[in-house]
């Protein structure tokens, strides 16, 4: 038997009770229900508790099962976006290709990984991976001797260069896109600031450091002094065989394209004036002739210019860059290897290519 409280006069009844007998206050349905509702409330909220609990307990379970399975089917997956690497395929590429079983591991991966990521560069990669045959075709006379030439480089077929040679394009693209967000707005403005300037239009005789060099400079110098054609000078004397023969002509330059002293003796210079004195660089000593120059371009139009200049330092002064350009994007897509032994194998693999490339 229950007590529930009376409205009137607040003291405790039976819940049976149709009066309150300490002040004879007719109890209804509702008083005499409260206590029940509060009990059903009770019994209700143990219930969804309950349910609650076998509910996570059933799919901590079904996803044990599942990664149980998983791991029976596959290798190793990106677990991210469910792409994963059949034992059976590994098997074939290892027994296929020149390839050990991490490599195999590891270009499948890859491989698969970013096809996912760049589905709209397969046309660009296929381009790239001709190109390249096609540049090994032209240096063979037959196909024979073609063919020799890949397994001379490790391909055992040309299927298997042109599948290599398409994995290249893509990590080379993954990596480019990895640097891209290594570069900052600030880090453009100050290569803008230091490094963008005007552009020279220039044509130069290159003399020989070497016993006398210095001084057929000079005398070169002399000659144009006396009117001698600049042209004709630089077919004449020109050590520089790839303008030699265009009169010494260069074209347009900037400051990245030649040496600092190159590049501020041509800047200093008046339109169609030569340097009075030879200029030396690494490359021996200059007669520079300035014919035509254009004025600093605007941020907006050399941008994507200096991007491309910061992604090559980039990659030029860390040998490890795009090796854990890879490794970050493979941890990103939540790589998990099942196999223990080739856990271990990939382990050893990051760590043997990463000293490597610092030896290099």
């Amino acid at each position: 038997m229950s007590l529930i409280k009376c409205p009137e006069c607040g003291k405790k009844v039976n819940s049976t009770d149709n009066i309150c007998n300490s002040c004879g206050h007719p109890l209804n349905k509702t008083e005499k229900n409260k206590n029940k509702s509060k009990k059903n409330l009770k019994l209700y909220l143990v219930f969804i508790v309950v349910a609650i609990i076998l509910i996570v307990v059933f799919c901590m379970f079904f996803s044990s099962k599942k990664k149980e399975s998983i791991s029976k089917l596959y290798v190793a997956c990106f677990e991210n976006n469910n792409i994963c690497i059949e034992e059976e395929e590994l098997e074939q590429m290892f027994t296929n290709t020149t390839n050990t079983d991490i490599n195999s591991l590891v270009f499948l991966l890859d491989e698969a990984l970013l096809k996912n990521i760049y589905p709209n560069e397969s046309n660009k990669a296929q381009k790239y991976a001709n190109e390249i045959l096609d540049s090994y075709k032209e240096q063979f006379d037959d196909e024979e001797m073609y063919l020799q030439a890949l397994s001379y480089y490790g391909y055992s077929s040309a299927e298997e260069a042109r599948r290599s040679f398409l994995l290249t394009f893509y990590q080379n693209k993954a990596i480019e896109d990895y640097a891209r967000k290594q570069i900052t707005q600030e880090k453009i403005e100050k290569y803008y600031e230091n490094k963008i300037r005007d552009s020279i239009e220039v044509s130069h005789i290159l003399i020989n450091p070497n016993n006398d060099g210095l001084e057929k400079a000079k005398n070169i110098i002399k000659s144009l002094d006396n009117g001698g054609n600049f042209s004709e000078l630089a077919k004449q004397n020109s050590y520089d065989l790839s303008t030699k023969n265009k009169g010494g002509y260069l074209g347009y330059i900037d400051k990245d394209d030649v040496e600092e002293t190159f590049y501020e003796a041509a800047l200093n210079l008046k339109i169609n004036e030569y340097s009075k004195e030879p200029i030396l660089t690494d490359y021996g000593y200059h007669i520079i002739l300035k014919t035509s120059e254009s004025k600093k371009p605007t941020l907006k139009e050399v941008e994507e210019k200096i991007i491309s200049k910061l992604i090559e330092e980039l990659m030029s002064f860390d040998a490890q860059f795009g090796v854990n350009a890879l490794i970050e994007l493979r941890n990103e897509y939540g790589l998990k290897i099942y196999d223990d032994t080739l856990k271990t194998k990939y382990d050893k693999y990051l760590e043997n290519t990463l000293s490597n490339k610092v030896r290099e």
